[in-house]
């Protein structure tokens, strides 16, 4: 993370020479100081984990979850010989088309598809 700049306009700045050392001797800070940190190593740690938050209300965080974890398309599961429906990029028409083998890496740009065979039991 690179130099950040607290609510309370203080600047803090990641320094090698502190993170990388083996002992830190007491330091005394101020509330103002103390504050500034604490956002820091928060903002640091949003960053690393994909969150943001409302600049009118920190308190009120979203993650960056659903890029975390797509959810699966019908398609991922795809077996040779099973028989989809598709729907092309650029097109509404459905196409049947059958699974060569693996999901072919071309048809990674389908919109969306359903499988039609075998029959999904539920």
């Amino acid at each position: 993370m690179n130099a950040f700049t607290a609510s309370n306009g203080i600047s803090v700045t990641p320094s090698a020479s502190i993170v990388g050392g083996t002992s830190v001797n007491d330091v005394a800070l101020h509330k103002r100081e103390a504050d500034a940190l604490r956002e820091f190593f928060q903002a640091e740690a949003d960053e690393r984990l994909g969150r943001w938050r409302w600049p009118e209300n920190p308190a009120y965080v979203v993650a960056a979850y659903f890029d975390a974890h797509p959810e699966p398309k019908p398609w991922h599961g795809a077996e040779p010989g099973d028989v989809f429906l598709v729907t092309w990029p650029g097109s509404e028409r459905e196409e049947a088309v059958i699974v060569p083998g693996a999901w072919p890496k071309a048809w990674e740009c389908v919109t969306s598809a359903r499988r039609i065979w075998p029959e999904v039991s539920s």
